[in-house]
């Protein structure tokens, strides 16, 4: 039995067991994404704070989702060219990450807690 209490192999209930990363389902949907980077944008969800901007290290990102820091870099490009971010390149400071609302997201009821 491993340290969680859960045995290895055995069958168990996920349910509000694991944290990660949240990617909207109209993301998801959509075919002409890759699947990096829809991991990558809800990787860079989980680092916006509360003004909704965020500032990760290309390589840093890259390692959390498993990739290399190219394939980083081509998924944060496909996904502004897509027009799900922006980002803005501030001299000599890291790069900020924006999100901007996309024409997928319309049919979505966004969920705003107060």
């Amino acid at each position: 039995m491993s340290a969680s209490g859960f045995s290895i192999g055995e069958p168990f209930n996920p349910y509000k067991l694991f944290t990660g990363i949240f990617v909207p389902k109209a993301l998801l949907r959509l075919a002409e994404i890759s699947p990096t980077a829809k991991l990558a944008y809800g990787r860079l969800a989980r680092y916006a704070g509360e003004d909704g901007r965020c500032f990760p290290a290309v390589a840093t990102l890259a390692v959390e989702i498993g990739v290399k820091g190219r394939r980083a870099r081509l998924c944060l490009a496909e996904l502004e060219e897509a027009g799900f971010i922006r980002r803005d390149l501030q001299d000599g400071r890291t790069t900020r990450y924006v999100f901007i609302w996309h024409s997928a997201f319309s049919s979505e009821q966004p969920r705003q807690d107060n």
